[in-house]
């Protein structure tokens, strides 16, 4: 297996993770310092498709890249529509998706695969651009907002 790139198919539990996985690719790639930011937003892939599928498992292509200046990871699932996951948060529009919001706050890229049946999270090695940590803020306060309102 060429250590810049890999994909796979697997069937998973609504009670599995991918961490062992991301270990592997984290360890073998030498980003190590990006494990936690990559697993978290993975992990909210995932529970996006439970929570959309309502099955107990999923069959999903998971596949990881190393480009220059970063690495993707993109899933996909034929079951699963992700097109409101990216373009709700895309347009900076106000989000009580928990899972939408990690991903695009962990994630410097999020874009649509195949039709909308899949999902590329990139993340940039070399550090965050300005605009973006702005745009970070921005929804993180936006988020934190809605969940006073409705405490209220």
């Amino acid at each position: 297996m060429d250590k810049s790139t890999f994909c796979k198919t697997v069937r998973i539990e609504r009670t599995d993770d991918l961490t062992e996985l991301l270990e592997n690719i984290c360890q073998d790639n030498n980003i190590n310092n990006y494990f936690g930011t990559i697993s978290v937003a993975v992990e909210g892939v995932l529970n996006f498709i439970f929570a959309a599928s309502k099955k107990q498992s999923e069959k999903i292509k998971f596949g990881f890249e190393q480009c220059v200046g970063g690495v993707s990871i993109s899933i996909e699932c034929e079951s699963v529509s992700f097109e409101a996951l990216v373009k709700k948060t895309e347009q900076s529009e106000q989000t009580d998706n928990a899972d939408a919001l990690v991903i695009h706050l962990l994630s410097d890229k999020v874009r649509l695969l195949s039709d909308g049946r899949g999902i590329k999270l990139s993340f940039l090695i070399g550090g965050i651009e300005p605009e973006l940590l702005s745009l970070r803020q921005e929804l993180t306060l936006q988020y934190f907002n809605t969940l006073q309102v409705v405490k209220s």
